[in-house]
């Protein structure tokens, strides 16, 4: 018995040392729950408190006796009952956790279960860890939003910043270790005008939020719109969630921009715009055109109306205007957008024509239609109009006397009228269209009216009244007279031609003949020109020749003379143009009749003129034809030329083109025959005149010489002065540029000048002193007495006249007229300078010779005033550039 007492004993200490063990481990567990951070509380199965350490006993604001025994909902955190995961955990007997807000905090709450050996839970562990900074930090760190906290300093003057997320400084564009530590105001020198900084300071003072409605900040780094919302932390720090909505704003700016153009556009237009609601088919909005054109005061007139209530009973098709409208809707919402004509109803009950279209659209999901509707009431009479202007054109197109036709911009014919039809070979004019040249009788000048087209439209510049030939159905030709003009399109674009024509074919031809005639004249005048200027029959000759080719165009002209030998040889004297070796190819006889006969020779036989329009056709001589035709020529006209009725000679053209000799032309050329001959005649004439005159002057000029000579043997000291000054005028004349006919009366004058000096006494002329003033004035009498012994000489020119002036000057100081200026003869103006010069140096009886320069100084000196200047400058250069000297 005492063994079991003392077994027992020993085993109840053992216990009470266990249980003092346990005792000991639970106050080292309480007092290890309480040093820790968390909350840790644990619970029964009824969720009441069970222990609950410091960290708890904090977190509920209660001590630890109102705490042990309470559901645990109901103390901290305060909720409905318990939570989720505590629930979850009990039931499968495993750890669970979730997050609880409470207030501003966020709590981590992890449940443990305490099972028994079966796996049947006891009682359940709650550890709740304030993880609020963590969730702020990851909320400050990933926001796109900009965070900045601010300290006050100085009492609110001025803030420092205190943090800077990663989205401030991708908004502001800059690092938080710029910003960090320094004042706002130094950050941000626009702040104070902004307005924030007297936000931060409300918020700061009154600890109130505040929303910063978006303004725009700028300074001299950044520029643009920020949203701030602004409150206070616990501590006293300010916070500012901030984002940059320049972007935004811009797109607000930009819709109200939209909205307000669109909407301008929308009340501006010129044409109506009507919305309609696509369900109820009801009128809903219109723009000021609309309602002035349907006659309604304001909108309130027109919502409510259907589309009836605006349109014409019946159509113009005779479709009733519901059915209409419901199928130009439906068209509309498939897809076929396209303008259509419709018939409106003004308010007074005016029917007017619309153009019109319809665009199906979605408002905030409603379903609409916009109709674009434009009056065409004036369009629609203007077309009327159009179509009686287009039908009046029609009809003068049809009536004028002229063809018309209109092509595209490639030459193809859009139309014509009837008469350019039947030209064409065509019965109506819609058998032309689409055709060009090509396809026409007149393919063979298709490419010549291809190219008037082209330089129309290209040039875009009419071309008018100009003359091009056409070949008819039948195969003949006939000339028209042709305008053409561009046509454009509404944009001024060229597109096509416009073509009138009328057929000149008989005044063409009038005009050729015309042309051909006035070149015969051309010609006839060329060889009028050389009957006036040849001297010599050769040269009439062959200039008639050239005047016929380089004049009047013809190839090839000849004349030839008829010899009254055994051969009857007609004798070529002259020809022109291009033909070498043509006549010497031929037997030109004046002999040969019928096939024989050639048309020169027939010309000269039968003295009439020979017209052949055709070589081939000629009847004559085979030879004659061959040879003119391997010479190119294709038409011939033979001119005989006449003398006292009977022919001499022949002139003959030939040309290239046939038929070119027209009746007027032959006329005219044979006119020019005759003048011809005439003119032959007439230098004939003046050849045995002309022999018979020289052989006078001769005569003429042996007296005179022989005179000179009586008048220089009275007078020793003057030999062959007389001859000296006549060599000299001849040369001054030929300086000058005078021809030989003046040049011949110049010297005859010079070598009888003193011819009045036979009547001075000899000894009065030799008398080796100064003369008395009346013996000077007896000599000087000589030019008087010189004319008078001239005047009554028939010479053939003013021989007597120049004597008499030869001692003449310019200044009137002269003898013995006295006369001045243009009153002096040109040849006397010569013949005093010559007298001068030879008198002054060449031995005199009264003194010796001067010599040249003393004769040239007293002219040169005395230019202008005695002697003429012209003359005296000839002399000069005659006698110091060019050598003259007198002869002995």
């Amino acid at each position: 018995m005492s063994n079991d007492s003392e077994q027992l004993q020993r085993r109840i200490a053992e216990l009470e040392g266990q249980v003092r063990q346990v005792e000991t481990a639970h106050r080292e567990w309480l007092s290890a729950l309480d040093s820790i951070d968390s909350a840790v509380f644990m619970h029964d199965l009824q969720f009441r408190i069970l222990r609950a350490n410091r960290a708890y006993q904090r977190l509920a604001d209660r001590p630890y006796d109102q705490i042990v025994g309470q559901p645990y909902y109901t103390v901290f955190p305060l909720l409905p009952g318990p939570l989720a995961s505590c629930q979850q955990a009990l039931t499968h007997c495993a750890e669970s956790q979730e997050e609880v807000t409470v207030g501003q905090r966020v709590y981590r709450s992890r449940a443990f279960v305490v099972c028994d050996d079966a796996s049947h839970p006891l009682h359940s562990v709650h550890i709740l860890d304030d993880i609020t900074q963590d969730r702020l930090r990851g909320i400050f760190n990933n926001t796109r939003s900009g965070i900045a906290i601010y300290r006050a300093v100085e009492e609110g003057a001025d803030f420092v910043f205190v943090d800077f997320n990663p989205g401030a400084e991708q908004i502001e564009k800059l690092a938080r270790g710029q910003v960090v530590g320094r004042r706002v105001t130094e950050v941000f020198p626009g702040v104070e005008a902004f307005g924030l900084l007297d936000v931060l300071r409300r918020v700061w003072q009154t600890g109130q939020p505040e929303d910063f409605e978006p303004k725009i900040y700028r300074d001299t780094r950044v520029e643009g719109w920020r949203e701030n919302h602004i409150f206070r932390l616990d501590q006293g720090d300010v916070v500012a969630i901030y984002n940059d909505v320049t972007v935004r704003k811009q797109a607000e700016a930009d819709l109200r921009d939209s909205e307000e153009r669109y909407r301008t556009l929308f009340e501006s237009s010129r044409d109506a715009l009507v919305v309609l609601d696509r369900s109820a088919l009801v009128l809903i909005d219109a723009n000021p055109t609309a309602l002035a054109l349907f006659g309604l005061g304001n909108l309130k007139a027109l919502r409510g109306l259907s589309p009836m209530d605006i349109s014409a009973p019946v159509q113009a098709d005779g479709e009733e205007p519901m059915a209409g409208a419901r199928r130009l809707i439906d068209e509309a919402l498939s897809g076929a957008v396209a303008p259509f004509e419709w018939l409106c109803r003004h308010r007074d009950g005016a029917i007017f024509p619309v153009e019109a279209m319809l665009t199906p659209f979605e408002v905030d999901g409603a379903p609409l239609l916009l109709a674009t509707v434009r009056d065409i009431s004036e369009r629609k009479r203007h077309e009327a109009e159009l179509q009686a202007s287009h039908d009046l054109l029609r009809s003068v197109v049809e009536n004028i006397p002229h063809r018309v036709f209109w092509k595209d911009s490639n030459s193809r014919y859009l139309g014509c009228n009837t008469l350019f039809a039947r030209d064409a070979g065509l019965e109506h004019p819609e058998q032309l269209l689409g055709k060009d040249d090509f396809a026409m009788g007149w393919r063979d000048q298709a490419e010549l009216y291809r190219s008037d087209d082209k330089a129309v439209m290209d040039s875009d510049t009419p071309k008018l009244d100009f003359e091009e030939p056409q070949t008819t159905p039948e195969g003949g030709e006939i000339w028209l007279r042709t305008s053409k003009v561009p046509l454009h399109d509404e944009q001024g674009a060229v597109r096509g031609v416009l073509g009138i024509y009328a057929d000149v074919t008989e005044e063409h031809n009038n005009r050729l003949e015309l042309q051909r005639a006035n070149i015969a004249l051309r010609t006839i005048g060329a060889g009028n020109s050389a009957l006036i200027h040849a001297k010599e029959e050769g040269v009439l000759l062959r200039e008639m020749c050239r005047a016929a080719v380089e004049q009047g165009g013809y190839r090839f002209a000849w004349i030839g003379y008829a010899l009254d030998d055994p051969g009857k040889t007609i004798e070529p004297q002259a020809w022109a143009g291009q033909a070498n070796g043509y006549l010497d190819a031929l037997t030109l006889t004046w002999g040969g009749e019928g096939r024989k006969a050639i048309p020169s020779g027939e010309a000269i036989r039968t003295g009439e003129i020979q017209l052949v329009p055709n070589v081939e056709l000629h009847p004559g001589d085979r030879r004659w034809i061959a040879e003119t035709r391997r010479f190119g020529f294709s038409s011939c006209v033979a001119l005989p030329l006449m003398e006292g009725g009977r022919p001499f000679g022949v002139l003959v053209l030939l040309d290239d083109a046939l038929g070119v000799f027209g009746d007027r032309e032959v006329a005219i050329l044979n006119e020019m025959a005759g003048d011809l001959a005439y003119g032959v005649r007439m230098l004939r004439i003046q050849q045995a005149h002309a022999g018979h005159e020289r052989q006078i002057r001769n005569t003429l000029l042996e007296t005179v010489q022989t005179v000179a000579a009586i008048v220089e043997m009275r007078d020793p000291y003057t030999a062959g002065h007389q001859r000296r000054v006549a060599d000299l005028a001849l040369a001054i004349g030929h300086d000058l540029g005078w021809d030989d006919e003046h040049c011949q009366a110049l010297y005859l004058a010079g070598v009888v000048h003193d011819v009045g000096k036979i009547n001075i006494p000899a000894e009065i002329l030799s008398r080796p002193s100064r003369l008395t003033p009346i013996e000077l004035e007896y000599v000087r009498s000589h030019a008087q007495a010189g004319y008078e012994i001239l005047k009554p000489v028939h010479f053939p020119w003013p021989i007597a006249e120049i004597v008499h002036q030869h001692h003449e000057r310019l200044d009137g100081s002269g003898y013995p007229q006295g006369l001045q200026g243009d009153d002096i003869l040109p040849e006397a103006k010569i013949l005093m300078v010559a007298d001068v010069v030879e008198a002054i140096s060449s031995h005199r009886p009264y003194r010796p010779s001067l010599g040249m320069e003393a004769a040239l100084d007293e002219i040169e000196s005395n230019r202008g005033t005695l002697f003429d200047p012209e003359v005296v400058d000839a002399c000069l250069r005659l006698i110091r550039d060019k050598g003259f000297v007198f002869r002995d």
